[in-house]
């Protein structure tokens, strides 16, 4: 009898946290669906999103350029006087003298010695990216210019420009080019797009893929595969308001408050000025855009614009909580019943 009444705890101990893992299953479940009914057809869940391209932080990433025009004038540049530098080995500085746009291809870049990057487990040892098509802002009191940091993973800053073009190539340790998978393994978060103060920074991706937005994030995909918000989500502008009003405010005002969300990929609110682009092929090709609004303010300074693209995954909003499944054994009880059965086994082999 005792041994049946072991055998039945130990049971019911079972069936118990197996009901218990099912239900919170279940739940979680539940919950997923009722977050995806919200979703239209242009928002994924990035929560749930299969994610095998990893492009690290390549602080000791090398950078070599090759000219493909005869109009700029480029040199590395090792001052560490920008966001971004402080991390990387130098930067390559493109300038000219030509007061209109730079069409066609402008600079070839090769970023070599790459150590923290990976597509699904293989190492990326080099990417090249083809810089082209820049295109002044018509208002811009300069001529077009580019820093490209040494990092990849600190992208690059153009001045006085509409848009910029960048096509990148990725190649393993045995300088292969690397193709990305049609099954939604490779994804490239284009994070930070601020709207406001009569600004308005956006992204095409030209490639093959597609893009997606966040749900309740101020960036929305427009003409099939293009991102930008439509309203200010910037600091200090009117949250919700008409990008192209420069008032500024002491604090501006969030749907969850007055936390910043510009902050880096990691920041819970991150997703309010991001999108999402699912890559496949065997190239990225995206378009890098700043409009501004017409008839600039005297004195207007606002000509810089810091591009990156990241791995990082956002944070939905959704709240949904992955549940954390735990299974214990009594070791008591379990001891108590291998004992049992031990003195049950040595009883019969006396008889």
């Amino acid at each position: 009898m005792f041994k049946l009444y072991i055998f039945d705890e130990v049971n019911q101990d079972y069936i118990y946290q197996t009901n218990t893992i099912t239900d919170q299953l279940k739940n979680y479940k539940n919950q997923l669906e009722e977050y995806e009914k919200k979703l239209n057809s242009d928002q994924i869940n990035p929560d749930l999103i299969r994610q095998e391209l990893m492009l690290g932080n390549e602080i000791d990433a090398n950078i070599s350029y090759k000219a493909l025009r005869n109009d700029i004038k480029v040199v590395y540049d090792s001052n560490k006087d920008m966001p971004g530098m402080k991390e990387s080995k130098t930067s390559v500085r493109i300038n000219t003298d030509n007061t209109g746009d730079l069409t066609g291809n402008v600079i070839e870049i090769t970023y070599s010695n790459l150590s923290k990057s990976t597509y699904k487990g293989r190492k990326i040892s080099k990417i090249v990216a083809t810089y082209s098509d820049v295109i002044r802002d018509k208002q811009a009191p300069r001529n077009v210019q580019l820093r490209i940091m040494s990092n990849p993973f600190k992208g690059f800053w153009y001045w006085n420009t509409f848009e910029v073009k960048v096509d990148y190539k990725y190649y393993d340790e045995n300088n292969n080019l690397i193709n990305f998978d049609n099954d939604a393994s490779s994804w490239i978060t284009i994070g930070s797009l601020n709207a406001g103060n009569a600004r308005q920074e956006g992204a095409s991706l030209l490639s093959a893929g597609k893009a997606y937005g966040f749900k309740d994030s101020s960036v929305t995909v427009h003409d099939g595969n293009t991102l930008y918000s439509d309203k200010a989500n910037g600091f200090h502008t009117i949250i919700g308001g008409d990008w192209r009003d420069t008032t500024a405010i002491d604090q501006s005002q969030y749907p969850w408050g007055t936390d910043y969300w510009d902050t880096g990929l990691d920041n819970r609110h991150a997703y309010y000025g991001a999108g999402i682009f699912k890559i496949s092929g065997s190239n990225l090709d995206i378009t890098y855009r700043t409009t501004r609004a017409n008839n600039l303010p005297k004195g207007y300074t606002d000509w810089g614009i810091w591009a990156t693209i990241s791995t990082t995954i956002p944070k939905s909003n959704s709240g949904i909580v992955i549940p954390k499944i735990s299974y214990h054994l009594d070791s008591e009880l379990l001891c108590t019943l291998f004992y049992i059965l031990f003195i049950f086994k040595l009883y019969f082999l006396i008889l």
